[in-house]
């Protein structure tokens, strides 16, 4: 991966904008329009800016120049924010994870059932009404009209229903949150680089429901006044007990592990 790429995705993992990294770089004579030329790859930073950059980043002088690192994975990324070794960023992280997911509401869903709801009602009231004015005509007339207005109102009916069956299946949708293993919680507020929280193990004080009706888990940060809240996830219960396993490598690093 290009270094231009790399400054971009680490400083926006750091919560940085140009601005706040020009300022930070601004004794070393660096502006904010030069970042944005290293970031664009129009220009290169010297090697003592890459020092500097690494300083202020907070990471491996090394990673920034390694080419072969691609930072939009996001194990790679989170073994680069901790500074760990490069030679086993592959291991870093234990097999043993619990990925997390939210249960969202498909708003794109709900449009469509509102849609062909109404056109199935409309169908159903045409249809009533055709079976209402064929009461008072001729029996041949009447018999055909009221014949085509039960069979209008048993189609609304029927897609009625399979308006509901649909939506009741495709309402929801799982939504990939992050991952918790025995060193680390990673959640992803956005796109790989623009949103990822790594928070060591040991900087977790507890997890717990805060809400039951939304399925609301509240991550307890040391240092942190606020935890923080991740709602509608697909079964928290599972997550609090996976958390259990893990509390025991916090609290006896040196027993034996058992997830």
């Amino acid at each position: 991966m290009r270094l231009a790429e790399k400054i971009r995705i680490i400083r926006k993992a750091r919560g940085m904008s140009q601005e706040q990294l020009g300022y930070a770089l601004s004794e070393s004579g660096i502006s904010r329009q030069s970042i944005s030329k290293w970031e664009n790859g129009d220009t290169e930073p010297t090697l003592d800016n890459i020092r500097t950059l690494a300083k202020i980043f907070n990471v491996s002088f090394d990673a920034l120049l390694d080419e072969g690192l691609d930072l939009n994975d996001s194990v790679t990324l989170a073994a680069i924010l901790n500074k760990e070794g490069f030679a086993v960023r592959k291991n870093i992280f234990s097999t043993t994870k619990y990925h997390i997911y939210q249960k969202l509401l498909k708003k794109k869903a709900i449009k469509r059932f509102v849609i062909k709801s109404l056109i199935a009602l409309a169908v159903g009231v045409v249809g009533a009404v055709i079976s209402v004015i064929s009461l008072p005509l001729e029996p041949l007339v009447g018999g055909i009209m009221l014949g085509i207005g039960l069979s209008l109102s048993a189609v609304g009916l029927a897609f009625l229903l399979s308006c509901f069956i649909t939506v009741f299946y495709n309402i929801y949708e799982r939504v990939y949150v992050g991952v918790l293993d025995d060193r680390a919680l990673r959640l992803n507020t956005g796109n790989i680089g623009d949103g990822t929280i790594y928070i060591p193990l040991e900087k977790i004080e507890k997890i717990e429901i805060t809400n039951e009706k939304k399925s609301e888990v509240g991550i307890f940060v040391l240092g942190r006044a606020k935890p923080i809240r991740c709602p509608y996830i697909v079964q928290p219960e599972k997550l609090l007990q996976y958390w259990a396993g893990l509390r025991d490598f916090i609290e006896n690093p040196d027993g034996i592990k058992i997830l």
